[in-house]
């Protein structure tokens, strides 16, 4: 298993790429999100898109990032997603989005020791919600994505619409983790903590 990074979005609603943003005045917010996986024993790569590739660089080196491959022109956090399977074939991928700062381990330890033979992906359900940014996706489930997506069989590359395709099973977010699943949009969101 491989731990991801996710940081290719367009952080619009923020007005400013969210994995470059300070934590705790320290390290950015990809670089800490990275050390939570890293703290698991995991190989962590991250995850970027192509216009970040500088940027991302002064941070990581070459061998950690991987970059949004050309032969996936969907967008979104699948197309992040889809591009470590492509360069990672058959690895299951621990997946936490760059913006999730507050996540402990525990949670992660909790998917991990979730994965099974049977189903494709383990995704928490945050109330009714599900958590698809902080999940794990088998090997198996990134194969039928990609093959979907390459057959034009992937309708929409929206994440909740992906899972919808896999056999998954889902994890109750337990009460004293639901600040953990904190993701940060805007301004708005960091003045609020």
């Amino acid at each position: 298993m491989t731990g991801v990074v996710l940081c290719g979005g367009q952080s619009l609603r923020m007005g400013a790429d969210k994995g470059l943003l300070k934590f705790d005045d320290q390290a950015i917010w990809a670089q800490h999100v990275y050390d939570i996986l890293s703290a698991l024993k995991l190989p962590v790569v991250v995850s970027v898109n192509n216009h970040q590739a500088k940027r991302y660089a002064g941070f990581f080196d070459a061998q950690q990032l991987v970059y949004d491959s050309s032969r996936l022109t969907m967008g979104g956090p699948l197309k992040g997603i889809l591009s470590v399977h492509v360069k990672y074939p058959d690895e299951d991928l621990l997946i936490l989005a760059c913006d999730m700062i507050q996540m402990q381990q525990e949670p992660l330890l909790h998917l991990i020791q979730s994965v099974n033979t049977r189903e494709e992906a383990f995704v928490f359900c945050n109330d009714t919600h599900a958590e698809p940014l902080c999940a794990v996706y088998t090997s198996k489930a990134l194969r039928k994505l990609y093959n979907l997506y390459a057959n034009n069989h992937l309708h929409k590359p929206s994440m909740h619409y992906a899972l919808q395709q896999l056999e998954v099973l889902y994890a109750d977010v337990l009460p004293g983790w639901k600040n953990f699943f904190s993701n940060y949009n805007c301004r708005e969101d960091l003045d609020s903590q």
